[in-house]
């Protein structure tokens, strides 16, 4: 809830994608301009200005609530085409701090998934279905305990 206001300031930049859900007279026009998950940010911008006014809010923003940006979690990707070309730079925030630019080959987490340029479908399928039935054995467990069947 403390992220909440900056939620609504990143909207209204008007920066993002703007996205249709739904099909006929139910679709409606939706900007996403980041996604935001506890304590995870994710910014999306339609090109690198965009990107650069979305960070400036960020930051302007945690300097306000004198908030602390964890840069060496951080990373910047300018996508071209579906496409992480090997050319990016970083982007600098603030004066003097510098998020780097994701690199093509390595993997990212945000909210515990793995993500890149490319999606490893079969290892990302494999790690679900473990998790899953993991997870139903916990509660298949728990649900012994207190005598409750399926």
């Amino acid at each position: 809830m403390a992220l909440n206001p900056l939620s609504k300031e990143l909207n209204r930049t008007g920066y993002g994608y703007r996205m249709t859900t739904g099909h006929g007279e139910t679709a409606k026009r939706q900007l996403i301009s980041h996604l935001l998950y506890m304590d995870d940010l994710k910014l999306y911008g339609r090109n690198s200005d965009q990107l650069d006014g979305l960070l400036h809010t960020v930051h302007t923003f945690s300097d306000d609530i004198q908030m602390m940006f964890g840069l060496d979690k951080c990373a910047a990707a300018h996508f071209v085409n579906g496409r992480l070309p090997g050319h990016n730079s970083g982007v600098t925030v603030g004066r003097t701090d510098t998020i780097n630019c994701l690199e093509p080959c390595p993997v990212y987490k945000y909210v515990s998934v793995d993500e890149s340029n490319t999606i490893q479908h079969s290892m990302m399928r494999e790690r679900l279905r473990r998790e899953y039935f993991r997870r139903v054995k916990v509660v298949l467990g728990l649900s012994r305990m207190v005598g409750t069947r399926f």
